[in-house]
Order: structure tokens, then C-alpha cells, then sequence
């Protein structure tokens, strides 16, 4: 994940701001934000829209051994999108 181009722009949008001058953003700080800032976000957006869809849905599991030979689990789900009018499938955990 590449992030070195956010700080100059932050910088350069608030000027004024002490926060934005003394910004850093490395790879952990980015994961971090993608998934614990965002992450929330996008899955209570997934959530409403299966409740608004009022369809059936479906749950997979994946589970899998990565590169560093540590068991992981992948949790999609697949429903009726209202919105798109079509099948999604989204990455939950």
C-alpha cells in the first residue's frame, strides 16, 4: 500500500492546520485507517442494503493458509443489490 502522495496533498489542502503539517502516513497508519476507519463504514452500508432488499442472502466462507503459513478466514456475502438491480458479492471480514 502506497501512500506518499496523501501528506504533501493534506499539507497543501489545510495549510493552516498544525495536524496536517506534522502528518505521517506510513503503510501500518494506511491499513489502519482502511481497515478500522472505513471498514465500519462499509459494512453497515452492506448491511442496509441487504435489509432493504428484503431477499434472501448468502453467506461464504473461505478458509485458506496465507504466505506465512497462518490460517485465514474470508467471509463474503452474495445478495440482490435493489440499487444496481443485481447480484452483489462483498468481502465482509
Amino acid at each position: 500500500m502506497n501512500a506518499d502522495g496523501l501528506v504533501p496533498c493534506f499539507k497543501y489542502m489545510f495549510p493552516n492546520s498544525a495536524i496536517a503539517q506534522n502528518m505521517t502516513l506510513g503503510p501500518n497508519k494506511m491499513s489502519y485507517l482502511i481497515s478500522d476507519g472505513l471498514g465500519p463504514y462499509f459494512a453497515a452500508k452492506t448491511v442496509g442494503e441487504i435489509k432493504r432488499s428484503k431477499a434472501y442472502f448468502t453467506l461464504y466462507f473461505d478458509e485458506t493458509i496465507d504466505t506465512q503459513v497462518k490460517k485465514q478466514i474470508d467471509i463474503l456475502v452474495c445478495f440482490w443489490c435493489e440499487g444496481k438491480g443485481e447480484v452483489q458479492v462483498r468481502y465482509l471480514s
